[in-house]
Formats: structure tokens, sequence, C-alpha cells
């Protein structure tokens, strides 16, 4: 219930939305996911991910991790 009241506060991005905005795909988005490394604002009852500005800060933190050479599993 909490993260339905701040999402109806502030701006949340689909999961296609966060794959274009940052050219990561769906599927790694997903993995960092299961590793516990990224969680979604907004996760719906049909599986639909949300994810806010500070979502987005934390995956491009990893994609930079990624890119730098170290392994996030």
């Amino acid at each position: 219930m909490h993260a339905a009241t701040t999402t109806a506060r502030m701006r949340v991005y689909t999961l296609n939305e966060v794959c274009r905005r940052t050219g990561i795909s769906a599927r790694s988005l997903r993995y960092w996911e299961r590793l516990g490394l990224l969680s979604p604002t907004v996760v719906t009852a049909h599986g639909h991910r949300s994810y806010s500005r500070p979502d987005l800060e934390v995956i491009v933190e990893l994609q930079m991790l990624v890119i730098l050479g170290h392994t996030l599993s």
C-alpha cells in the first residue's frame, strides 16, 4: 500500500521504457532482480514492472559496473 501511495506522486517507467532509455535488456533487468540487486517500485498482479527515477539510477550504476568488468552474480 505504501508503494502505491508513493508512486501516485512520482513518475514511474515501464520495463519497456527502462529498456529503451538505458539500452539494457529486459532479461538483464529480471536477472538483476533475481540476484536481489534491483527491485521494481511496483509489480502489478499481472507481473508488470514499473521503475522509479531512483530505480533508474541503480540500473545505471549496475550497468557501469558491468561495463567496468565486474560480475554481478
